[in-house]
């Protein structure tokens, strides 16, 4: 089993790096998913990346998270990485290992309602938020991770979760938002996909004061830490406007924010595009050492 992983995650990873077709990716994430089902373990030697299941439970709930750490470094730094709507941990291993081979240790976990975590997705609600702090204090407790050095990154959905975390963890070095949404009220008003606003209307309701407590754009203020926020200009899923205006709120609180809009870009920017934002983001702000001492690595 772990060489059938082995070759198969290669494979993704050269496919993705690649820019393959939808539906043979798709094919080598579904064995993935079915790999990571059980407890796994795999080393890929030459990037020096070691992934592990690293599924939890939290109020009844089972919770997908898969852990991708380099294995030259008995401890570093802590990233907890969040996918969207209908992603889920494997999703996030071709990225989570550029940043494992970086020398960080990443926790990639799948929202509740999607991949193999149970319980009904909420539009990223109270429980969900929950969820991944659980997570979140499952990735520090670990002795191999600095605690004093951690960051979030969250795309979509995540980005929302994230953006929600980071109002309430003051330890963060720094959080990186990708196409997210801020202001769900407001998202919902301007969003013009009918399926996407029935998705809110169904697992958020119709209620403004449930809108606000899933939008971190009223709990600016506690935002302890630098914030990268990355948005594609073209971005019918989430209005770009949700990026300008989070950005736009820290700086008037004083809060150090960093704003990327890609011009032309869509809801899903790649691994590749991300990394070429995030890394220095990370350098500057987590831990410069770790990218310093494994940059010759390939």
């Amino acid at each position: 089993m772990l060489r059938r992983g082995g070759l198969v995650l290669a494979g993704l990873l050269i496919a993705v790096s690649a820019g393959s077709p939808a539906r043979a990716e798709a094919t080598m994430l579904d064995s993935l998913q079915r790999v990571f089902a059980r407890d796994t373990t795999i080393t890929l030697t030459r990037s020096g990346v070691q992934l592990s299941s690293y599924g939890y439970s939290f109020e009844g709930l089972h919770v997908e998270a898969i852990l991708l750490r380099p294995i030259d470094r008995p401890r570093a730094p802590g990233i907890l990485m969040i996918p969207g709507y209908a992603r889920s941990a494997v999703d996030y291993i071709p990225l989570g290992v550029a940043l494992a081979k970086r020398g960080y240790v990443c926790l990639a976990v799948t929202q509740p309602g999607f991949g193999r975590s149970t319980g009904a997705p909420d539009f990223v609600g109270p429980r969900t938020v929950e969820a991944m702090l659980a997570g979140y204090a499952k990735l520090i407790r670990e002795d191999f991770v600095d605690s004093t050095k951690t960051a979030l990154f969250g795309y979509s959905r995540g980005a929302m979760a994230a953006s929600l975390m980071a109002t309430r963890l003051s330890r963060l070095r720094g959080v990186i938002l990708g196409g997210g949404i801020y202001d769900l009220g407001a998202a919902y008003r301007e969003i013009k996909d009918e399926g996407i606003r029935q998705n809110i209307e169904r697992e958020a309701g119709l209620d403004s004061a449930a809108w606000r407590e899933r939008s971190s754009l009223f709990r600016a203020d506690h935002f302890e830490c630098p914030v990268l926020i990355l948005h594609g200009e073209a971005d019918a899923s989430a209005p770009v406007s949700q990026a300008r205006h989070l950005h736009d709120r820290l700086t008037q609180l004083g809060k150090f924010s960093e704003l990327e809009i890609i011009p032309g870009a869509d809801h899903g920017l790649p691994p590749n595009l991300i990394l070429k934002y995030a890394l220095p983001f990370l350098a500057r702000n987590l831990d410069g050492d770790a990218i310093e001492q494994t940059q010759g690595r390939r």
